[in-house]
């Protein structure tokens, strides 16, 4: 099954209707204009005209309702057709993408599909309809719009700083030998950037992934009190955080570290 294909169908029927519509309109029009100067012998040819069209689009819009409901979008998901398109779709829109559990990573995001319910998730939000050509432009659109957005590496350099602090601080207390500049995991630190619920509502995971991006892409930042940091691969893959750069290439962000420039 090919929703392009449907679609086209779907298009050539939708002309006809149209062309029906525009048709009966203009019938309309002159059978009111025979009607305001008396001339009742051009209103009912008009009228005539005019049930044979109203006829014809009656027809026309069954045969748009016919090609609508023939699609079976469940099966067009349980096939894995849609699954195939939408990858084609990324592609030849250039998108990098990673297969997780049956959900695709397309950074920043997590494209999720329901194959119960036939809805497609981007994150926690559902997406309209099952084109996949519309929801990879929806996708793009996003994108574009996420790293438009003004983002001051020293501000965010230092707001990550200070819950790396909160974070080594709490990783000490009862030590001896209190740990000076330790790596710990990103997961940690966001636990501290993004303490309450409703910040992490409106600041989740996948936009703290993409300011890590966005810093991991700006190497020579500093903290507003010219601390320097460096982030880690680690051993533990499970606690990674996927970012990819602009040239697609994907790397595995694990812990940071932040200590002064002389060190």
């Amino acid at each position: 099954m090919d929703y392009e294909s449907l679609l086209k169908e779907y298009s050539e029927r939708a002309q006809e209707v149209k062309n029906l519509l525009g048709g009966a309109s203009k019938l309309y029009k002159r059978v009111s204009a025979d009607m305001e100067q008396g001339e009742l012998r051009g209103a009912a040819k008009d009228i005539a005209a005019l049930e044979e069209t109203a006829v014809a689009l009656s027809d026309a819009v069954a045969g748009l309702r016919s090609t609508a409901l023939s699609f079976d979008c469940k099966q067009y998901v349980a096939s894995g057709d849609f699954m195939r398109q939408f990858i084609d779709c990324c592609e030849k829109e250039g998108l990098e993408y990673k297969e997780d559990g049956g959900a695709l990573e397309i950074f920043p995001y997590r494209v999720r599909l329901d194959a119960e319910a036939n809805d497609v998730y981007l994150d926690r939000k559902k997406l309209p309809g099952l084109r996949p050509r519309a929801l990879v432009k929806i996708i793009v659109k996003s994108r574009a719009k996420f790293y438009s957005a003004a983002f001051n590496p020293t501000q965010f350099a230092s707001e990550l700083a200070f819950a790396y602090g909160v974070a080594v601080m709490n990783q000490n207390q009862g030590r001896r030998a209190p740990l000076r500049n330790p790596d710990v995991f990103l997961s940690e630190v966001y636990k501290y950037l993004a303490p309450m619920r409703r910040f992490r509502r409106e600041y989740d995971k996948q936009a703290y992934a993409f300011d890590l991006a966005r810093l991991y892409m700006a190497p020579d930042a500093e903290t507003d009190d010219g601390r320097r940091f460096q982030f880690g691969a680690g051993r533990s893959i499970g606690k990674a955080i996927r970012i990819t750069d602009p040239d697609g290439n994907e790397h595995f962000l694990t812990t940071i570290c932040f200590f002064d420039k002389e060190i």
